[in-house]
């Protein structure tokens, strides 16, 4: 969806990815699944926060529960976004905080 529409993106098949990858790339937003099937959406968010500052965090989840949303909010997430999203919302969030750089984990 956001390849085309000028957006460079990274997709990481595996959560424990996601250090790495911020730590060898400047990534200006990371949109990440709350349900991930190896890793708590906790523990990547704190890694993800850890390699990377500066980057942007918008979370994405089914029907997100208010206490996680509220957990995500204060762990450092931009965003908690309910699925499935629309091409509006993600680039009304990301494109004024983005020049092209975009990595998400794939769920």
């Amino acid at each position: 969806m956001l390849k085309g529409i000028g957006f460079k993106v990274t997709i990481l098949e595996d959560p424990s990815e996601a250090p790495g990858a911020l730590e060898s790339h400047e990534y200006e937003v990371a949109l990440m699944n709350m349900q991930l099937p190896d890793q708590s959406w906790q523990k990547t968010l704190s890694l993800v926060r850890k390699a990377s500052k500066s980057t942007t965090i918008i979370m994405i989840a089914r029907a997100p529960e208010e206490n996680d949303v509220r957990t995500a909010l204060n762990a450092g997430s931009y965003a908690v976004l309910e699925r499935p999203l629309t091409r509006d919302q993600l680039t009304s969030l990301i494109a004024p905080k983005n020049s092209g750089m975009f990595v998400a984990l794939r769920d």
